[in-house]
């Protein structure tokens, strides 16, 4: 929906009764169908893949910025941290950690900018270890789910951008971060058009931040297993509610 909005560029002038039944389509066959990967295409062996991925190791640490807001909301809670908090964290003033930007917008952008190239940089690592379509995108989702989870301070922080609606401005343009999945060989891909394969893109990376995000009933007495979650995350999204139902 956010892609939705951006395309047409404001969320102020009215849409037509054709834009809003087509976001709605859109929608209903994203949810029933996914990437519509068949059932047999998507039996692939998740052990195998996964322990590939954790041999790998991320190139960067994150900035200490997301571990001082992660500490920060941890005495204070999200709706309480101000910038003076996690400033006083890192050591600084509050002046002194806009230092090398223009201003709090600038550097919140550049900071979330350089550490999701960093997750797609290794994500990338993690596509290029099979040549099959299906493994692939399980590859690449697997290791952004890996990374975050070793590295909760970003989703935190994240979370707290979203609680105080903070504005951390536009990425630059033809920013190429985002592009992940894009050029995976999935047929129902094949044809999309570079608008539709980067709204696909988008709603991978928005649901795995999603349920990252999210604590699911059960896996606090370890009856879920981590990695299960994140399985039944990739039969959603190559199959749709559709493929479960069969």
């Amino acid at each position: 929906m956010s892609h939705f909005h951006k395309k047409f560029k404001t969320m102020e002038n009215p849409l037509s009764d054709d834009d809003i039944k087509n976001i709605n389509l859109i929608i209903y066959k994203t949810i029933m169908c996914g990437l519509k990967l068949s059932a047999e295409k998507v039996q692939i062996n998740y052990e195998k893949l996964e322990k590939q991925i954790e041999e790998l190791k991320p190139a960067a640490e994150p900035d200490p910025f997301f571990k001082a807001v992660a500490e920060a909301v941890a005495e204070a809670g999200p709706w309480n941290v101000s910038m003076e908090m996690v400033a006083k964290k890192l050591g600084l003033s509050k002046s002194s950690l806009y230092g090398h930007f223009k201003n709090k917008k600038d550097m919140l952008r550049r900071l979330f900018e350089t550490e999701f190239s960093h997750i797609i940089e290794y994500a990338r690592q993690g596509i290029n270890l099979s040549n099959e379509p299906a493994e692939q995108l399980y590859l690449g989702i697997f290791s952004i789910a890996l990374y975050l989870r070793s590295r909760p301070e970003i989703l935190i922080s994240m979370d707290w951008i979203r609680t105080r609606k903070l504005d951390i401005g536009k990425p630059k343009k033809h920013l190429e971060i985002f592009r992940l999945f894009e050029d995976l060989n999935i047929e129902s891909m094949l044809n999309k058009t570079e608008d539709e394969k980067q709204r696909i893109s988008h709603w991978i990376l928005f649901l795995i931040i999603n349920i990252l995000s999210h604590p699911v009933e059960g896996i606090s007495e370890k009856k879920i297993n981590e990695n299960e979650i994140i399985r039944l995350l990739y039969k959603f999204i190559t199959l749709g509610l559709g493929g479960f139902i069969r």
